[in-house]
């Protein structure tokens, strides 16, 4: 029944036992009166209060002695209960050992410990906007209706300014994208898209960015009356941050030019469309003609 109590509570107890085992070997031992008995009992009898006090006094004096020395046992008492509990540890830890494995020799299959059995646990997902969140290809689809209709305000409210790759144009502000936007509104008085949900993929990259890409055919039409008509391929690349969608970049890829033999354009545009933003660059090209902006660093 030792075993189960606590360590201190055994030192504790084995002390208290030892203390009073002392004490009765101490009574035993000395069968007269012990001085402070003797004072005790001359005070009863002494009446001169002189000598009251100095009994008193010697009385007080034999009873802090005899609280040193009870202090004295105790501490010896609670030393020799320390050394029997290492020495009952020392023995159990002992006799329960269990025998080790040695060099070629395997243990019983009773003694073997069990083999864990593996937990696989759910890999928590980004929370993302309702709008990324509702269907796979609503989010680019609203992305590309923003380019078309020169809404800045939405695009800017979600890209990263002075992190975005802005169709070739790295590390972009959105007051870059914003004055770009604006341009195009200036420009171009018709665009129209055909999105093919179908050719809808997206990827998550090992910087943990996501990457939705689709095919769009485009036409867009100039106030000078140029029109621009080709098959693309947009990607945008976002990530999900405290449940808001945050876009780093934006590339454009032409599958196949429709349009008619460019005419030279002094300032070309960005953003107006996926058409339009590829046609800058393929001024007096043939059509079928492939060519990307590439993406870049995205921070």
């Amino acid at each position: 029944m030792l075993f189960f109590i606590p360590p201190i509570g055994f030192i504790l107890l084995l002390a208290g036992i030892l203390v009073a085992v002392l004490e009765a070997i101490n009574k035993l031992g000395n069968k007269q009166q012990s001085p402070r008995q003797v004072i005790e009992t001359e005070l009863l009898r002494v009446t001169d209060p002189q000598q009251q006090q100095v009994l008193q006094t010697r009385l007080e004096g034999i009873r802090q002695q005899e609280g040193r020395t009870l202090l004295v046992k105790i501490v010896a008492a609670i030393v020799i209960g320390v050394l029997v509990l290492a020495a009952l540890s020392h023995g159990g830890s002992g006799s329960n050992s269990k025998p080790t494995e040695k060099s070629g020799t395997e243990l019983p299959a009773s003694e073997n410990p069990p083999t864990p059995t593996p937990v696989l646990l759910a890999t928590p997902t980004p929370e993302a906007d309702s709008m990324t969140q509702a269907s796979s290809t609503e989010f680019i689809e609203t992305l590309n209706g923003w380019l078309d209709n020169h809404d800045w305000q939405s695009l800017t409210q979600r890209t990263v300014s002075g992190k975005v790759n802005y169709f070739g144009h790295r590390h972009c502000s959105n007051v870059f994208i914003e004055q770009d936007m604006l341009q195009d509104a200036k420009n171009y008085v018709s665009v129209k898209s055909t999105i093919y949900p179908d050719t809808f993929t997206r990827t998550v990259g090992s910087d943990g960015i996501t990457y939705d890409e689709i095919n769009i055919e485009s036409e867009a039409i100039e106030r000078t009356g140029r029109r621009h008509h080709a098959l693309t391929r947009l990607t945008v690349g976002y990530t999900s941050e405290n449940g808001e969608t945050k876009i780093y970049a934006l590339v454009l890829k032409v599958l196949a030019d429709h349009s008619k033999k460019a005419e030279p354009v002094a300032t070309p545009s960005l953003t107006v469309s996926a058409l339009a933003r590829t046609h800058h660059h393929q001024a007096d090209t043939e059509s079928t003609s492939q060519q990307t902006d590439t993406a870049g660093a995205l921070r």
